[in-house]
C-alpha cells in the first residue's frame, strides 16, 4: 500500500501552512534473505544441552535482521529439514536446509529459496584426566626390581568413549647403562556403559615388568572414540626398602686373653646375613650392660671380660645394606 501522510501546522492567527509526505510499503525481496552461517558445535555442548544444534542456537533466515517465520513478515513462510551423516561415535554433520517463500507470488525460479547450512558437532578434545603425582615403590620382598603397581585415574569423556588406555615407562638401568623402556595397556573399571556418555570411567593399570633402582618417568595416554589423545607424565622412583635379612650364630664361644678381657668383632655373630640389593655390614651390642662395656650402643666389637666367665650373655646383631 501507499500512505500519503499531511501534517497542517496552524498559528493563533489563523496562518496555515501544509506538508506531506508519502510512505511506501513494500513486500520484501527473496534477494534480500540472509541465511545463517555454516557452524561448530562441541559435541559436550550438545549432550549437556539438546537444543544445542536447535536454530535458537545455530541461527536463522532473516531479512533486514528481522528472523523470517512466525509472522514476523507478511505472507513470508519458511521449512527446515535436517539430514544427518555420522561420523565418529558422538560426533555427526546436520545438513539443515532451508527454505524461504513468499506466499504473495507465484512459485518459480526463485520461489522459493533455499539454502543448506552445514553444522558440525564434533568431538575435538581428548579424554581429561588429573596426572597422578610422583610415586615412589620399594624393591620386590625377593629380589633387587620392583614390581611396581601403577596409580588408577578418573578418566572423563564427555563424547565418544574412551577406546585406548597405555602407560609407558621409560628408565636407565643404573647397573648396566641401558636404556628400559616398555608399554602396558589399562583397563576401564567395571561400569555399565561405560564407554559411551558415561561422564567418568575409572582407569586401571596392570603391574610393570621388575624394574631396578633408578628413576623412570610414566606416561599415560588415553584416546577417545575419534582418535583424539591426552597424556600425562609422572615419576616412579625404584628405592630399596626392604631390610636385610639378618641371620645370627646360636652359640659363640669367647676365649678371654691374658688381659683378662677379649674384643669380639660383630662379624663373628653372623651367620649368611644378606641383602637382596647390596653387600651387608655388621655392628653388635651386649643385651645387657656389665661392669667391662655399656650396651646403650651397637659397636664393630663386644668387649667380654672376666665378670662374663661361665654366664651366657645374649648379644644382638645389627645387620644393615
Amino acid at each position: 500500500q501507499i500512505i500519503t501522510r499531511t501534517f497542517f501546522v496552524t498559528d493563533q492567527w489563523g496562518n496555515q501552512s501544509v506538508c506531506s509526505h508519502t510512505i511506501t510499503v513494500t513486500p520484501f525481496d527473496l534477494s534480500a534473505v540472509v541465511f545463517p552461517a555454516d557452524i561448530t558445535v562441541d559435541c559436550e555442548d550438545v549432550y549437556l544441552n539438546a537444543a544445542a544444534t536447535q536454530p535458537s542456537n545455530t541461527g536463522r533466515p532473516s531479512i533486514n535482521g528481522s528472523p523470517v517465520g512466525n509472522g514476523s513478515l507478511c505472507s513470508a513462510s519458511i521449512s527446515m529439514t535436517d539430514e544427518f551423516f555420522d561420523i565418529c561415535t558422538g560426533s555427526y554433520t546436520i545438513h539443515r536446509t532451508w527454505k524461504v517463500s513468499n506466499e504473495c507470488l507465484p512459485l518459480g525460479a526463485g520461489n522459493p529459496v533455499s539454502y543448506t547450512q552445514r553444522i558440525r558437532v564434533r568431538d575435538a578434545a581428548g579424554p581429561q584426566f588429573a596426572c597422578p603425582g610422583n610415586v615412589t615403590v620399594s624393591v620386590d620382598p625377593f629380589g633387587c626390581c620392583a614390581t611396581a603397581p601403577l596409580p588408577s585415574v578418573v578418566v572423563t569423556e564427555g563424547c565418544s568413549g574412551i577406546n585406548d588406555l597405555e602407560a609407558k615407562v621409560t628408565g636407565v638401568d643404573p647397573a648396566t647403562g641401558n636404556v628400559i623402556t616398555f608399554t602396558v595397556t589399562g583397563s576401564l573399571g567395571d561400569f555399565p556403559g561405560n564407554n559411551y556418555w558415561h561422564p567418568d570411567t575409572l582407569a586401571n593399570f596392570p603391574y610393570t615388568n621388575c624394574l631396578p633402582l633408578g628413576n623412570y618417568s610414566v606416561t599415560y595416554t588415553a584416546a577417545d572414540g575419534c582418535g583424539n589423545t591426552s597424556s600425562c607424565a609422572f615419576q616412579l622412583t625404584v628405592e630399596d626398602l626392604v631390610p636385610p635379612v639378618a641371620v645370627c650364630d646360636e652359640i659363640t664361644q669367647v676365649a678371654l686373653g691374658a688381659s683378662g678381657e677379649s674384643l669380639v668383632n660383630a662379624t663373628t655373630f653372623d651367620d649368611g646375613s644378606y641383602d637382596n640389593c647390596a653387600p651387608v655390614a655388621f655392628k653388635a651390642r651386649r643385651m645387657d650392660a656389665n661392669d667391662c662395656q655399656d650396651h646403650a650402643d651397637f659397636r664393630d666389637q663386644v668387649k667380654f671380660c672376666c665378670s662374663d666367665i661361665g654366664d651366657t650373655v645374649v648379644v644382638i646383631l645389627r645387620v644393615y645394606d
